[in-house]
């Protein structure tokens, strides 16, 4: 039996590989940032399985209190994490809007927080016999571009730049932890993974109908789409499978939009070794949380 710990696990593709995990006898750190949320999501799966052990994590990614808060908790009370799924997203909301800590929120929310969360947590990742970190990316990193000089989107914020940005950067994040645990001689593997196009709650902000992701491959919005069960395979692949750090899984089929999950090639950029080492280096900054120095 592994703790699985998974960010954004109360509806979508959170939810499906917390179900499949807990399914698997496992038990759960079920994160969110919405108490009646988080509480119907454990009923959800206590019904589905009886018997399972859920933990209950309130948080908000988009919060470095609230991370820390959540992360000394989750240290009082957990031995060790087995698995740590940084999931949890919002994808572009039409309007710049801010985190607590005064970040673009898309930044914040899909990257920012994932970085901190893993670096508080990281002892506990270092108690576990074969830790794994999931980092979940999307198709729009592909066009992503990180803008090293503004970050924060202060000059200019288009929804869907912010979006691809902050998902290339969980990209630039996995593949440098990977890197950085084997430097350190842990045990510790790093994966990425993207869902393809799902239909699920994520597309909730997502209010704008021009110059969409979907315009590139153009797909009409959810005709053709995988379901979050289905997307979430992607994130147990990575999660389970016996792979080594730097793996990226996604959807088999054409373009990546939807198929049976296998190990993928990411985006050009997302090798950008260079490029890793200044992102990760300016979020030791920004969050103000220091691992594998």
């Amino acid at each position: 039996m592994k703790l699985v710990m998974i960010t954004g696990s109360t509806s979508g593709i959170g939810f499906e590989t917390a179900l499949y995990f807990a399914r698997a006898r496992n038990r759960i750190v079920l994160c969110g940032r919405d108490e009646q949320r988080l509480s119907s999501a454990k009923r959800k799966l206590e019904i589905a399985v009886p018997g399972v052990e859920i933990i209950e994590s309130l948080f908000d990614l988009g919060s470095l209190a609230s991370i820390t808060q959540a992360a000394a908790k989750l240290s009082d009370h957990l031995a060790s994490i087995d698995i740590l799924i940084n999931n949890a997203g919002i994808m572009a909301p039409p309007v710049r809007l801010e985190s607590t800590d005064g970040y673009e929120l898309q930044f914040a929310t899909n990257y920012l927080g994932h970085y901190a969360l893993t670096g508080l947590l990281l002892p506990l990742l270092k108690k576990a016999r074969t830790p794994r970190v999931v980092t979940v990316s999307s198709l729009a990193a592909r066009f992503g571009k990180m803008d090293f000089q503004d970050l924060n989107a202060l000059e200019t914020y288009r929804p869907w730049r912010s979006y691809s940005q902050s998902k290339l950067a969980n990209l630039l994040f996995a593949f440098e932890l990977g890197r950085k645990a084997c430097l350190a001689g842990s045990k510790l593997v790093s994966t990425g993974a993207h869902p393809g196009y799902c239909s699920t709650n994520l597309n909730s902000m997502r209010t704008l109908k021009k110059h969409s992701i979907l315009d590139v491959f153009k797909v009409p919005e959810n005709v053709g789409a995988q379901s979050a069960y289905a997307g979430a395979q992607n994130v147990v692949f990575a999660a389970t499978q016996n792979l080594v750090n730097g793996t990226y899984v996604g959807p088999s089929g054409a373009l990546g939009l939807r198929g049976a999950p296998t190990k993928v090639k990411a985006p050009y950029s997302a090798y950008d070794l260079e490029a890793a080492e200044t992102l990760w280096n300016l979020t030791r900054e920004m969050t103000g949380v220091d691992f594998f120095a």
